[in-house]
């Protein structure tokens, strides 16, 4: 779940969080817009200034999963280049996946931003 396209989802972990302490008193108005710029100030730093970020350590079943992909297709690659087609149909088969673009190297690790 992501945290949404503004304050709302931040502002709402507020009122649930200080409902248990002040009771219906978060529904006030005067209150609501206390919490509400609480969850905007915790919007706006992870959306401004948060990095998420993934390598090798931090999510070793990831990355084990991107190796086994381009292995995966790289033996695809190799098996169609090897392929002798026999026949027009096979031919044109083995020309039309040669003629798809291979992705570039797999990434070693991920930098992002929180949206």
């Amino acid at each position: 779940m992501g945290i949404g396209a503004d304050q709302g989802s931040t502002a709402e972990r507020f009122v649930e969080a200080m409902r248990p302490i002040a009771g219906d008193n978060v529904d006030l108005p005067q209150v609501r817009a206390n919490l509400d710029a609480l969850g905007l100030a915790v919007y706006r730093t992870l959306t401004a200034d948060a990095e998420t970020a993934s390598d090798a350590v931090a999510d070793a079943a990831f990355w084990q999963w991107i190796r086994d992909v381009q292995r995966w297709i790289d033996g695809v690659a190799t098996a169609i280049d090897g392929w002798a087609a026999a026949t027009p149909a096979e031919a044109a088969l083995k020309a039309a996946l040669s003629a798809v673009p291979a992705p570039a190297a797999a990434p070693s690790a991920l930098k992002g931003r929180i949206a």
